[in-house]
């Protein structure tokens, strides 16, 4: 067996019509297909989703789930064919999919935009925090609780932020 690819054996018993039977082997081999998830920055993203799914069901393996490690990585072992990749992964602003064709052992990278929780606090001048006012960022508006705090998931940016409470003036 290979360094990147296994095999494994289909056994099939055929009764000839003398004494002794005859044992058929077909060996079926597999590659690793090894799907690196990153983030935007090229971090890798550990604990990702990853399906691997034929687009042929007769010519492929069939589907195979599995996550991502610590390198954010994940190795599934297929037949030759055509594979949807999917990962996801609960930061990711959508699913990321690609088309695969397998002919030998091959890494697959797919990278994902991440949203990032960003909070602002909202203080009076003596720092002491400000419960509902509105924070406005990107059309989303927010109120802060009585920690002063609005928390947002935003995608890697620049914006602009507007604070607007009763009492205070609007800050830009």
């Amino acid at each position: 067996f290979g360094k990147n690819g296994a095999s494994y054996a289909d056994f099939t018993f055929v009764m000839s019509t003398g004494r002794n039977p005859v044992l058929r082997v077909n060996y079926v081999t597999t590659y690793a297909l090894r799907i690196n998830v990153t983030d935007d920055l090229g971090l890798p993203i550990s604990d990702a989703s990853v399906t691997v799914t034929p687009e042929d069901e007769e010519e492929g393996s069939a589907e195979q789930q599995g996550y991502t490690n610590s390198d954010g990585v994940a190795t599934f072992y297929v037949k030759r064919g055509s594979y949807s990749v999917t990962a996801s992964h609960e930061r990711f602003t959508e699913k990321l999919t690609q088309s695969v064709r397998v002919s030998s052992a091959r890494t697959v990278k797919l990278t994902g935009e991440i949203l990032e929780t960003v909070q602002i606090v909202v203080t009076n001048d003596y720092g002491a925090p400000l419960s509902g006012a509105i924070v406005t960022i990107d059309g989303k508006s927010i109120s802060t609780g009585t920690d002063g705090i609005a928390s947002f998931s935003l995608k890697r940016d620049s914006y602009t932020v507007q604070v607007a409470c009763s009492g205070y003036a609007t800050k830009t």
